[in-house]
């Protein structure tokens, strides 16, 4: 469910809990848990199609932990974007999570907080957060997640722009391996394809068509990882123009200027120029 708020920029994460549905056992002292389950890794597929874009991310999450274990999963929700589909995998089985109403939404979420104070928590607060309730974790193993989500994205001066949250905010969980694809369905030619955060691979269609093209990307640092951030331009001219400003409080800004020709250019379109900045 849905808590109304700000723009997100933040990864999905699984904050423990004992498990209160398990018999109770003895132990010699509390046990001590993580602010946040590790991620082992995670997967995203997303396709856009015009300015819509479906995001698919599978997660995989890891309890290093002796004993089994209940989790809330948060995963704050871009602007705009609405949850399609969510699944929780238990073994070999697919499941339908559990997710709670937006009022007990908020109070589990608040109440987190209030017993945890954790600075990395609180940086979930405010943003559009999907809240379900993760059971069981069992001991020493994995738990994959995987979640859908569809949104319109923003396009100034026939550039599009598309980001997938990466960071988890105050170093709250490590992250594994980090791969992702998205494919590119243009109503007209792609130019400019181009990523700020990774090093990207990109492919056309098997036709060859200017309007189709895929964006893969991987990453296996363990340090917080970038948000992965995916620019391109759409234009039936012959050459692509995309400009990107950037410019903080009480500094001097700067520019990205990229000029990308279309694919098929011939000899004869070919001519002398002289480019003056």
């Amino acid at each position: 469910m849905l808590l109304n708020a700000a723009s997100a920029r933040a990864q999905g994460v699984i904050v423990p809990g004992e498990c209160r549905r398990c018999p109770p056992i003895s132990l010699p002292r509390p046990l001590p848990l993580p602010r946040a389950l590790p991620i082992k890794s995670i997967k995203v597929d997303a396709k856009i199609a015009g300015q819509v874009a479906t995001t698919h991310v599978e997660q995989v999450f890891r309890n290093d932990t002796d004993a089994t274990l209940e989790g809330t999963y948060f995963f704050p929700i871009p602007e705009t974007a609405s949850i399609t589909e969510f699944a929780i995998w238990d073994g070999d089985r697919r499941l339908v999570g559990e997710v709670r109403s937006r009022e007990e939404a908020r109070r589990i979420y608040d109440e987190i907080v209030r017993r945890q104070r954790d600075p990395g928590l609180l940086e979930y607060a405010g943003k559009n957060l999907f809240q379900a309730s993760i059971f069981p974790i069992p001991p020493r193993s994995d738990k994959k997640l995987e979640l859908t989500y569809t949104q319109v994205l923003k396009a100034e001066t026939a550039t599009v722009s598309y980001r997938y949250p990466l960071g988890t905010g105050q170093n709250l969980a490590s992250i594994g391996t980090v791969s992702g694809r998205v494919e590119i369905e243009g109503r007209e030619p792609l130019r400019n394809i181009y990523s700020p955060s990774h090093q990207i691979e990109v492919a056309r269609g098997n036709s060859g068509s200017e309007r189709m093209t895929r964006v893969s990307f991987e990453s296996t640092s363990g340090r917080e990882p970038q948000d992965f951030q995916l620019f391109y331009t759409l234009s039936k001219d012959d050459f692509g123009l995309t400009l990107l400003t950037h410019r903080e409080p009480g500094k001097q800004g700067y520019f990205l200027l990229m000029l990308s020709p279309k694919d098929n250019l011939t000899e004869a379109e070919y001519a002398a120029k002289d480019v003056v900045f």
